[in-house]
């Protein structure tokens, strides 16, 4: 009888902490859950903002594509201005040309150019040399038939980081003839690097820049 006594206290022992694990064991999965909830949560969270940031990103771009939409219907009256210098030009072609230049800070004494846009045929792209006190800006006509010649009226922007809004533009004021003798035009001291690497306005960032140039091309008939 008392060896049934002893056998009965050490099962109700055993039961007791076989209670008091299975609590424990409850209490670490309950503890689990919660930090998983949690981290469900916070990268729930993370992937809202990525959104949100994806999303300003689109709007920037957008922003950026009106403006220089809007310079372009400011700049409709010189254009046809010019058309009207030559009654021979009567075929106008137009389109705008982005461009993005990567490594500017190491850019030095040679100059770079944007990837080309055809326009009548022919590919026109932006280049830029970086000299020691001043950044010029072009435009270009890359290869051009013997003998063609056309009047091009056209603008360059420099576009800030901060505000995807054009700071800087050259051009507009007048057509240029552009000829196989004649390829290229622009300004070397279209902005001084000194403005051009100033934080606050942002015209440079993760060590690249933003142009954008609106060409209208006239070609003798």
């Amino acid at each position: 009888l008392e060896a049934s006594k002893e056998e009965t206290e050490r099962c109700k022992k055993e039961l007791e902490l076989a209670k008091q694990n299975l609590e424990s064991q409850q209490l670490r999965f309950k503890s689990e859950l919660s930090e998983k909830e949690e981290e469900k949560e916070k990268m729930r969270e993370e992937l809202q903002l990525t959104i949100k940031e994806k999303d300003k990103d689109i709007d920037r771009f957008v922003i950026k594509e009106l403006s220089i939409l809007n310079e372009s219907q400011s700049l409709q009256k010189e254009i046809t201005n010019t058309a009207t210098m030559d009654t021979s030009l009567s075929e106008m072609h137009t389109s705008i040309i982005h461009a993005r230049f990567t490594g500017i800070s190491s850019l030095h004494s040679f100059r770079a150019f944007s990837r080309g846009t055809i326009i009548e045929g022919i590919p026109w792209a932006i280049s830029i040399d970086k000299g020691d006190q001043q950044l010029g800006v072009y435009l270009n006509a890359s290869v051009l038939p013997y003998k063609w010649s056309g009047s091009v009226v056209f603008k360059i922007h420099l576009i800030s980081h901060k505000s995807d809004k054009i700071i800087r533009s050259m051009g507009g004021d007048s057509s240029i003839t552009f000829s196989s003798t004649c390829t290229n035009w622009g300004v070397p001291n279209f902005i001084s690097i000194e403005e051009l690497f100033d934080d606050q306005l942002e015209f440079v960032k993760d060590d690249a820049i933003m142009l954008a140039a609106e060409v209208k091309v006239f070609v003798s008939s």
